[in-house]
């Protein structure tokens, strides 16, 4: 059997505005946070919001692992249980291209360093669950930009397979080092690395063909 990876966030679809900073997703994500920190807190939650924004950036489940002894997943589920429906564009066509790639007999893997419950809302909400063979997803330390993530999966499906991407760095050059034939999708920029630059991904009809 034929394997291609998918990457999800902007690979599968987009934000309103392009990206997730100052996305409304972005601030659902915190309005969630907030509220959890308002329990733990209370009348100090404010502030203590502000402290945790300084000194962590973005990474909040961090955060709340090291000061609450919230463990990742306990986060994430808390302020990621979220229904995308308002918050991004299916304007990839993916469930088309998806159910084009299992006729020409692909196995069909996600790989993504969202929070697993994200992951799971996005893609019912794509209707792509069923045709997926399976989801990777980080856990640890095991990141795309570290190159752990793709040795992990390199273990179990092994190499040479097209890899679908929308970042140069973190996706297609990490990617390329595991041995695995990465596609970058993107209206705007291209890489020498990729295999295929394509701008949509219904063009993966051509390569398929």
């Amino acid at each position: 059997m034929k394997k291609i990876l998918f990457d999800m966030d902007w690979t599968l679809y987009s934000f309103e505005n392009g990206q997730y900073t100052w996305s409304r997703l972005e601030s659902e994500v915190q309005s969630n946070a907030l509220k959890l920190l308002k329990i733990l807190e209370w009348d100090q939650y404010l502030p203590k919001f502000e402290e945790i924004k300084l000194r962590y950036w973005e990474d909040f489940s961090l955060a709340f692992e090291d000061i609450y002894r919230i463990k990742k997943e306990d986060y994430f589920n808390k302020t990621w249980d979220i229904i995308p429906d308002w918050f991004i564009l299916d304007n990839r066509n993916s469930l088309e291209v998806f159910n084009y790639l299992k006729s020409k007999w692909y196995d069909i893997f996600i790989i993504s360093e969202s929070p697993k419950i994200w992951i799971n809302r996005v893609l019912t909400y794509l209707k792509v669950n069923d045709l997926l063979s399976w989801i990777y997803s980080w856990q640890w330390n095991e990141r795309k930009s570290n190159w752990f993530l793709y040795e992990r999966i390199r273990q179990d499906i092994w190499t040479w397979y097209f890899m679908v991407w929308d970042q140069i760095k973190s996706d297609i050059e990490m990617s390329k080092k595991s041995w695995y034939r990465p596609i970058l999708i993107s209206q705007n920029q291209s890489s020498q690395e990729a295999d295929y630059n394509i701008k949509s991904l219904t063009e993966l009809y051509k390569i398929i063909s």
